[in-house]
Protein backbone atom coordinates (compact mmCIF):
# COMPACT_ATOMS: atom_id res chain seq x y z
CA UNK A 1 0.00 0.00 0.00
CA UNK A 2 1.15 3.53 -0.69
CA UNK A 3 2.15 5.59 2.35
CA UNK A 4 3.77 8.98 1.84
CA UNK A 5 4.72 8.01 -1.70
CA UNK A 6 6.38 4.73 -0.68
CA UNK A 7 5.10 1.26 -1.43
CA UNK A 8 5.00 -0.37 2.00
CA UNK A 9 3.95 -3.96 2.53
CA UNK A 10 4.60 -6.91 4.82
CA UNK A 11 7.63 -7.94 2.79
CA UNK A 12 9.57 -4.66 2.64
CA UNK A 13 8.61 -2.66 5.75
CA UNK A 14 11.93 -3.54 7.42
CA UNK A 15 13.83 -1.65 4.72
CA UNK A 16 12.63 1.72 6.04
CA UNK A 17 14.14 3.78 8.83
CA UNK A 18 12.61 3.84 12.29
CA UNK A 19 11.41 7.42 11.81
CA UNK A 20 9.67 6.42 8.57
CA UNK A 21 8.08 3.43 10.30
CA UNK A 22 6.71 5.73 13.00
CA UNK A 23 5.18 7.96 10.33
CA UNK A 24 3.70 4.92 8.58
CA UNK A 25 2.26 3.71 11.89
CA UNK A 26 0.51 7.03 12.49
CA UNK A 27 -0.83 7.10 8.92
CA UNK A 28 -2.10 3.52 9.10
CA UNK A 29 -3.87 4.06 12.43
CA UNK A 30 -5.52 7.17 11.01
CA UNK A 31 -6.54 5.34 7.83
CA UNK A 32 -8.02 2.47 9.87
CA UNK A 33 -10.02 4.91 11.99
CA UNK A 34 -11.38 6.72 8.92
CA UNK A 35 -12.24 3.44 7.18
CA UNK A 36 -14.11 2.19 10.26
CA UNK A 37 -16.05 5.45 10.52
CA UNK A 38 -17.00 5.25 6.85
CA UNK A 39 -18.04 1.61 7.17
CA UNK A 40 -20.32 2.37 10.12
CA UNK A 41 -22.45 4.50 7.81
CA UNK A 42 -22.85 1.69 5.27
CA UNK A 43 -25.58 -0.90 5.51
CA UNK A 44 -23.51 -3.55 3.75
CA UNK A 45 -19.72 -3.73 3.84
CA UNK A 46 -17.73 -4.05 0.65
CA UNK A 47 -15.34 -7.03 0.49
CA UNK A 48 -12.63 -4.68 -0.76
CA UNK A 49 -12.96 -2.52 2.38
CA UNK A 50 -12.81 -5.57 4.63
CA UNK A 51 -9.62 -6.81 2.94
CA UNK A 52 -8.09 -3.36 3.02
CA UNK A 53 -8.78 -2.95 6.73
CA UNK A 54 -7.34 -6.39 7.47
CA UNK A 55 -4.20 -5.59 5.48
CA UNK A 56 -3.77 -2.29 7.31
CA UNK A 57 -4.18 -3.99 10.71
CA UNK A 58 -1.60 -6.62 9.75
CA UNK A 59 0.91 -4.04 8.53
CA UNK A 60 0.53 -1.71 11.51
CA UNK A 61 1.04 -4.69 13.87
CA UNK A 62 4.25 -5.65 12.04
CA UNK A 63 5.48 -2.07 12.11
CA UNK A 64 4.78 -1.66 15.83
CA UNK A 65 6.69 -4.86 16.52
CA UNK A 66 9.63 -3.77 14.36
CA UNK A 67 9.80 -0.36 16.08
CA UNK A 68 9.82 -2.01 19.52
CA UNK A 69 12.65 -4.35 18.47
CA UNK A 70 14.73 -1.48 17.13
CA UNK A 71 14.25 0.63 20.25
CA UNK A 72 15.52 -2.06 22.62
Amino acid sequence: MKLYGYEVNRFNYRNYSTSQLKEFQIALKSNIRVLKENNQNKEQLDVFDIDRERDMHELVTLIIHEISIREK
